[in-house]
């Protein structure tokens, strides 16, 4: 997966590759990895999130699935994030 930076376009820009307080990199999700068994279970859990938070009202708005596709990777993204920070601490 060919990541650039969104300000200049570069791939080899570092703006998008900085680390925060916890040394942690900006794309951390990225290369965070853990069991199937585990992620097909959080995979059911936001599914069932998603459906009853998302879905109940937005199908009264629209009929395409960008906006529950985008909190579906805000949501991994965060789970990944805290994953990779956990692995941080208990190392």
């Amino acid at each position: 997966m060919v990541r650039s930076c969104s300000v200049c376009g570069g791939e080899e820009c570092n703006r998008q590759h900085t680390t925060n307080a916890f040394n942690i990199s900006a794309h951390a999700h990225v290369y965070f990895t853990v069991p199937q068994s585990i992620d097909e279970a959080l995979e059911e859990i936001f599914n069932l999130v998603l459906d009853h938070h998302i879905y109940y009202w937005y199908k009264e708005i629209s009929v395409h699935d960008q906006l529950a596709d985008e909190i579906r990777y805000i949501i991994r993204y965060a789970a990944a994030s805290l994953g990779t920070r956990l692995t941080k601490v208990i190392k």
